[in-house]
């Protein structure tokens, strides 16, 4: 039970990643806007939108297996009842 607690935990801080990295898509893209835009800086906005969608898909899909362990729990203390 202890490593996969911790694995658990690790992957739950995937969506406070997925924060960081829009924040710093947002921060760059506002760049390219007031100052000057380059390749470099969008292909950096590129891998920050990337990195932030992959973090928002695992988030999604641990929500979805939560929800599908809190109507399986239900049903086996229906059952047992």
């Amino acid at each position: 039970p202890g490593h996969i607690h911790r694995v658990l935990t690790l992957i739950a801080a995937v969506p406070l990643a997925g924060a960081i990295f829009d924040c710093a898509e947002n921060a760059l893209a506002t760049y390219m806007v007031v100052g000057q835009p380059t390749d470099h800086l969008a292909q950096i906005a590129y891998a920050a939108t990337t990195a932030k969608m992959a973090c928002f898909y695992v988030g999604f899909f641990m929500s979805l297996i939560g929800l599908l362990g809190l109507f399986v729990q239900r049903k086996k203390v229906e059952a047992e009842a």
